[in-house]
Parts: structure tokens; sequence; C-alpha cells
């Protein structure tokens, strides 16, 4: 990240019962003050810190907010279970408590950027009837990547992929650490700070179930819940990422036969399933865009120039908007 361009400043802001650690980058030249605050959702067991690529994309022109959930990176685990709403809860706790960061924090609106799971947690904190502003002007936008969705545990059986999986690094099986470019000092500490978190992270994954029908109770797609504010969804190769887990997974002689096969069935499915559940997404927003990169699932570490472009998108929607009102 471009220090002599970016500031960056960490902090903890407590919840009802713990605190979570943030940071808050800024450029050095301030933005529009009319410009949302970017808030970053990482998925699955993710930590903040896998999101600097991006955020130094877009922290030269926008205030973006980093944080880490519950038990995750350096925030701390508190009492509560982990689930999608739960989280959405205790972000909003957080950011409820203006006094505490030794930096202003911006005010809403907000521009939410999610990753996998942290989709739904993105699309939890969208349903608050939130006390950091009115209801219906908190959020502005939204971009999801390669997002989860709330019919993702019809179609998907993760407890297969974990059998057949068992044992194999995915970094090492997609060649994710060398893909990422980032160096050998900044994918040990990003290795550092999830395995620090790995009890949440199990936990997280273990109420996926539960995630997905709380968000799908929410029927944001059938009401249009973002109306006309813009959302951008983007859909990567993740298929890849499990035809490379399924053959690393055989060479550990992981599965039976019958388990083989049936993963082979679900990767023949899996491109035209992920599509239809993204393009399903696109119905929160009558202004939405859908977005394809050829790359594996975590395209904030492959690809943090189409993320960074699709906030870019986002925010020049908006900008448009109040352009319209002036």
């Amino acid at each position: 990240m471009p220090p002599h361009l970016i500031s960056s400043s960490s902090f903890t802001l407590p919840t009802a019962t713990h605190s979570l650690s943030f940071t808050l980058h800024t450029p050095l030249t301030p933005p529009t003050p009319t410009a949302p605050l970017i808030i970053i959702f990482p998925g699955y067991g993710d930590v903040a810190y896998s999101w600097h690529r991006v955020v130094s994309l877009l922290a030269l022109r926008f205030s973006v907010l980093t944080y880490d959930r519950s038990g995750l990176g350096a925030s701390l685990r508190g009492p509560n279970r982990a689930l999608a709403a739960v989280a959405a809860s205790e972000l909003c706790q957080a950011l409820s408590n203006r006094s505490a960061p030794p930096v202003p924090l911006p005010s809403p609106p907000y521009v939410l950027l999610a990753h996998s799971y942290g989709a739904l947690v993105a699309r939890e904190f969208l349903a608050l009837d939130s006390p950091l502003g009115r209801a219906g002007e908190c959020v502005k936008g939204m971009v999801l990547v390669d997002p989860a969705s709330e019919k993702q545990h019809e179609y998907f059986d993760f407890e297969l992929v974990d059998r057949i999986g068992e044992g194999v690094s995915l970094a090492r099986a997609t060649g994710l650490r060398a893909k990422s470019r980032f160096t050998d000092e900044e994918w040990r500490t990003r290795v550092r700070l999830m395995t620090g978190g790995l009890p949440a992270a199990k936990e997280e994954g273990a109420n996926f179930v539960e995630h997905c029908r709380s968000v799908r109770a929410l029927r944001q797609i059938e009401r249009r819940a973002l109306g006309k504010r813009p959302l951008s969804v983007v859909l990567a190769r993740s298929r890849l990422d499990y035809e490379a887990v399924l053959t690393a997974g055989v060479a550990r002689g992981n599965g039976t036969v019958e388990e083989r096969e049936k993963m082979r069935s679900l990767l023949g499915v899996w491109d035209a399933e992920t599509r239809r559940l993204a393009a399903e997404q696109l119905g929160m927003s009558e202004n939405a865009k859908l977005v394809e990169v050829e790359c594996g699932h975590n395209v904030h570490l492959l690809r943090p120039d189409v993320v960074a472009g699709e906030v870019e998108w986002v925010m020049t929607q908006l900008e448009g908007k109040i352009k319209e009102k002036i």
C-alpha cells in the first residue's frame, strides 16, 4: 500500500459484549464529502488483512473501513454464536459507538463490499433497521464478490467437499499462494492471522445452513431490497478450485469411489448453478450488473483490480445521482 498516498489508522470498537478490530484507510487528499464509506466484509474464516491489495487501490480515492469478525484476525471472540445475523448486529453496535476511535469515523452512508460468506453478513447488515441512519438510507450500494447465496446449501454438498478435501491445502492445490502476488512476509502474516481464528471459522462453517435460511427469510430478492441503489455481482470460476481439491484429495486416497463420482457430478453442474444463483441476487436492485472473471473463488487475492473496478462503478453511479439532486 503506498504509504505516501494513504493514511491507515487501526483501533477497536466495543459491541455489547466484546470488541472488534477495525482499520480506517483514507486518501491523504480528502475524498469527496458526499462519497460513502466503503465497508469490507471478508469471507468465511478470512481476515481484513487479506484485502490490503484491494484497499491499496480503493483508498487512493475513497475512505475504506476493514474489520475482523468476532474471533477472527485481531478481533476478540465474544460469547455469541457465529451467525451472519449476529455478525451484522455486532458490526452495527460497534459502528454506533462514536466516541472510541482515535480518528473521526465517517458517518453513513455506506457501500458494502463483500466476498463469499461475507455477502450473507452484508445482506443481514442491509436488513437491519439500523440506528446508524434512517431506514433505507444507511446502505447506498453493494458489490458482492463470488457471493454465497441463501439457496447455496440446497445445491452444493459441502460435507462431501470437506471429506474429499480432508488434509488438502487449498492454497497449495490451487496455486493461490503464487498467484496472489503476496510477498512471503505478507503471506505468512495472513496465515498467522487466519490460523488464530480457526475455532471461530469452524463455527461459521458449521452454521452455514442456518446462515442461508436466515437470509432467505429476509426475502430481499423478492422485495427488491436495494430498490434503485447500484449492485454489482462478481462471479468467479470457483469450480477451478474444487477440481484442484478433488485431484489432490484423490491423490491422498480421500473419499470412496462413490463419493469421488458424486463430486465429479457436482463439478459438472457447478458453473451453471453458481451462475444461476449469482444472477438471482441481481434481483435485489433495479440497477444491477453481473461481471464474470476467469479466476478462482478468492477474487480479492487474484484480481483485486476487478474488485476495485466494480466498487468504482458503484461510486460512479452514486456520484451521478448526487449531481442530479444538485
